[in-house]
């Protein structure tokens, strides 16, 4: 999602900053009477579209109407310099002096930028991307122990059938921004024959030195103890992926100039024809 929020924030303050100078004399000059009922006193400027002074002295009102119970409105507050965003049953956003906040009364999931926004009072940075790997055919996968990649129905990943099987692959991300922790999002891949082997990912963390790894994640997979009707051979030798792919999200403590990721199986079998891991879409987000 990158700058949408702060694309977002401009476009509307933008639009609020050109509407307020736009109709601000006409507001003064007619004496407009800010009453939400009375229609006469909204400037209508297409469909659906209204504005009105909620107090013409100091605040402008944009509202979006799709009915009169069903609405979003963006207000400028002139006196404290705050722009609030609402609809017809919630605060969503308010922004004043030193202050950014997002006000719902549902939980709101994955929300990353690649700009710093800081809740200054609780000094909270939101998460910022700070590269992808493994996400794009056409671009190419460099810095790994083993480069080598493949395609299993759609799915572009580093290793994967005959590639991948018993041990691991590493790569040094360097000269990494200031940060105290560390998010990784990825997806694992499992391949053909598991018997209870695991998948695992490392990284090295502020508890370790800079070159030691822990494990952050592990996943037991085993073909043979599932029961499955009609199972499906997505990709690789003539065994069926129950469980294809794992999603991988991790956040763990870091503050090192660098960051040393590995992903790897315990593999009994080091022959990638029958039984293999692979990896895609590597997320790391800094904060």
């Amino acid at each position: 999602m990158k700058n949408f929020i702060k694309l977002f924030i401009i476009i509307l303050l933008a639009s609020q900053i050109s509407l307020i100078c736009a109709f601000k004399n006409k507001f003064r000059q007619d004496h407009i009477n800010a009453d939400d009922n009375n229609e006469q006193n909204a400037l209508s400027l297409s469909s659906g579209i209204t504005i009105k002074p909620s107090n013409y002295e100091n605040n402008s009102l944009l509202t979006l109407l799709s009915s009169q119970s069903n609405y979003v409105s963006f207000e400028l507050l002139a006196d404290s310099g705050a722009f609030k965003i609402e609809n017809n049953n919630v605060s969503i956003l308010e922004i004043s002096e030193g202050v950014f906040n997002i006000l719902v009364n549902t939980k709101l999931e994955n929300i990353y930028i690649q700009e710093d926004i800081i809740n200054r009072q609780n000094d909270l940075k939101l998460w910022k991307l700070y590269i992808k790997d493994v996400c794009n055919q056409n671009e190419d996968v460099i810095g790994w122990t083993d480069n080598s990649t493949s395609m299993c129905e759609g799915i572009f990943m580093l290793g994967g059938f005959n590639n991948f099987a018993k041990g691991e692959v590493k790569k040094i991300y360097e000269n990494i921004p200031e940060h105290s922790q560390v998010r990784i999002v990825a997806q694992y891949h499992f391949i053909d024959q598991w018997m209870g082997e695991v998948g695992f990912m490392k990284i090295n963390s502020h508890l370790t030195d800079n070159t030691k790894q822990e494990y952050v994640w592990v996943q037991k997979y085993d073909t043979t103890k599932i029961n499955a009707q009609n199972p499906i051979n997505v990709c690789g030798a003539p065994y069926p992926e129950y469980q294809l792919t794992f999603q991988i999200d991790i956040v763990v403590p870091h503050n090192k100039e660098n960051i040393i990721l590995s992903f790897g199986s315990t593999l009994e079998t080091e022959d990638p024809a029958e039984a293999s891991f692979g990896v895609s879409n590597i997320q790391i987000y800094l904060q």
